[in-house]
């Protein structure tokens, strides 16, 4: 018989796609958002589960140099070759692969890092035991990337040992070749990126690689503050010698965090300097479900930083979001605002109607290039190229709204690991977006001016990202968003399908869906670009999840700017979703149900 079956997913606004913590080597970390990881192209140096793939680690711990911080002093567009600075505590090769008989792969990861003067300086020493021909392959081509107008790449070292022999690669007239290429445009990222290459000349097996490097960075936007973020390698990686190692003047020391189960480190003071220092690798973690709150899915590790507290960051971020004369007399931007006054009567109205023109006249891109990390584009720089990353179009949106007298600070954010932000330490590291928060009429309202599609029903959404921090010139404490359901379902299905034919066979339908966010981007794209053929496979690619595989006779896409919906049709017949169990004919009432899980592990508790 004929059924008919109304299915409405109410998601929560999607939010950017962001890799839960991404340590640098650095620590200066940037804010960013939608469809991109980092702003400042953080490179994860290993994976959060030790047990993972080992080739992968390898890579990284052969080419894990990325210079972050905002500031150009010390940039350059070649690679530098020089001695290891001097307070650095070199390991001797022939004390690590003393290994009581076992020989792993990893033989040397030492990280040794200096705070001074408003610096970060960081050194990074790695020896891999060339074992096998897969690790050959992977290690025999180095890719160091670093970005130019942040800071140098400094190679102290690239050696080979065969035995007893040692084989300076540098000596021998093996130099770094820079490539730039912008790997991230995908992802609409402007990351200036330099990366230096080399293929290792006469690597074998047996060998073990070892390369020593190191790279310096201040970021002038934190007003001389700085920051770390260094992940700890967990059993049951096995090392020959691994250590952290952290220096700091005695007169002025940061804080220092450890967040990681089983570690303990004590400062020691060493004439003038404090060092704090970890062996590797640590205890190893304990097993999280799967399903387990972000907080608990951390890797391992140890942060510093010279913030004072939560209300040193927020004031700290205070100048760089200033919208004091951002909109010109006279300017296209004026025009703009103006006419908003016009049109729109209450708060509410323009309120929405600054975030609309924000998220659809402004095209989302990344600039990660000249100190873009932390500092944001300014408003008539970004109304003018018509495109921003989330500083960009943040500072935007407070520039509009404050010309309409309607009260607004920015928010920092962690998208991915919100709950975990009260954990860890008071720095400019534990966000990587921001968005807005306007007050109109006694309600509070959270604006992200990367989201797409938002309308007046939309304007008390809640982004659920958990804790924020407001930027303000006085300081500020760290903020719940207290979530409740959008006003509107990011999908609503509507299905009329008749079975009365037959349980075994396919049943004839007819499915609505109106789409809102980026989905609906993508559906419109689709709609533009694609011809009729192209487009009824579009839907039917999107439908397959919801109804399963079908064969589709007619499909629309009908884009709503005004309400800032597509709406998609389709009819066909798609597989029978009737089945026998215990000698009894059943079916869901929709294949959605089939598509959610809910299996707590009951043994970690």
């Amino acid at each position: 018989m004929p059924t008919s079956v109304s299915n409405s997913l109410w998601l929560r606004r999607p939010q950017p796609e962001q890799s839960p913590i991404s340590p640098t080597r650095s620590g200066l970390v940037g804010l960013e958002d939608s469809a991109c990881s980092k702003c400042d192209h953080t490179l994860a140096l290993y994976p959060a589960n030790t047990g993972g793939d080992l080739l992968v680690f390898l890579r990284a711990l052969l080419g894990s140099v990325c210079v972050i911080a905002a500031s150009p002093a010390f940039a350059g567009d070649t690679p530098l070759y020089q001695p290891s600075p001097a307070w650095v505590t070199p390991v001797v090769l022939a004390d690590a692969t003393k290994s009581g008989g076992t020989s792993p792969v990893i033989v040397i990861f030492d990280m040794q890092q200096r705070i001074e003067n408003g610096r970060l300086w960081s050194y990074t020493d790695g020896a891999t035991r060339i074992a096998s021909p897969e690790i050959l392959a992977q290690a025999a081509t180095l890719a160091l990337a670093w970005a130019p107008d942040k800071g140098d790449l400094t190679i102290h070292e690239l050696s080979i040992q065969r035995g007893t022999q040692r084989i300076d690669l540098l000596a021998k007239g093996q130099k770094f070749t820079v490539l730039r290429r912008e790997e991230s445009l995908e992802q609409r990222m402007l990351t200036g990126i330099l990366t230096a290459t080399m293929a290792i000349e006469g690597l074998q097996v047996g060998d073990i690689l070892r390369l020593r490097s190191s790279t310096s960075a201040k970021d002038d936007a934190l007003g001389g503050r700085v920051q770390n973020v260094a992940p700890i390698l967990a059993a049951p990686a096995q090392i020959g010698f691994g250590r952290i190692r952290v220096s700091w003047p005695v007169s002025a020391a940061p804080q220092w965090k450890l967040l990681a189960n089983g570690v303990k480190a004590v400062p020691v003071t060493k004439g003038a300097y404090t060092e704090l220092t970890l062996d590797l690798p640590a205890a190893k973690q304990p097993d999280m479900p799967g399903d387990a709150p972000s907080r608990y899915q951390h890797p391992p590790l140890l942060e510093l930083a010279t913030f004072a507290d939560w209300a040193d960051v927020s004031k700290t971020f205070a100048p760089l979001f200033d919208t004091k004369g951002a909109i010109a007399p006279g300017s296209p931007l004026r025009a703009e605002v103006d006419a908003i006054k016009k049109t729109a009567a209450s708060p509410l109205e323009r309120a929405q109607r600054a975030l609309e023109l924000v998220q659809d006249k402004i095209r989302y891109l990344a600039v990660g290039m000249d100190g873009g990390n932390y500092v944001p584009q300014a408003p008539a720089r970004t109304w003018e190229l018509r495109y921003g990353d989330c500083k960009a179009k943040t500072v935007l949106l407070l520039a509009i709204l404050r010309d309409l007298d309607i009260a607004s600070e920015p928010v920092l954010a962690n998208v991915g690991m919100g709950d975990f932000v009260p954990e860890r330490l008071p720095s400019a590291a534990a966000f990587n977006h921001v968005f807005v928060r306007a007050h109109v009429g006694g309600e509070t309202l959270w604006l992200d001016g990367t989201g797409s599609g938002s309308r007046i029903g939309d304007i008390r959404d809640t982004p659920g990202v958990g804790y924020v921090l407001p930027i303000d010139a006085a300081g500020a404490a760290l903020t719940r968003i207290e979530t409740h359901a959008n006003a509107r379902p990011m999908i609503d299905l509507s299905v009329d399908a008749d079975e009365s034919a037959s349980g075994d066979l396919p049943s004839a339908f007819t499915a609505t869906a109106i789409v809102q966010g980026p989905a609906a981007s993508m559906l419109t794209l689709a709609k533009s670009q694609l011809g009729e053929k192209e487009q009824r496979e579009a839907v039917g690619q999107f439908l397959q999840g919801f109804l399963g595989e079908g064969q589709y006779t007619d499909a629309s896409i009908v884009p709503d700017p005004v309400a800032g919906v597509v709406t998609v049709k389709a009819t066909g017949a798609t597989t029978s979703i009737w089945r026998t169990d215990d000698r009894r004919r059943k079916r869901s009432v929709t294949r959605l149900i089939d598509q959610m899980n809910f299996d707590p592990d009951r043994s970690k508790t």
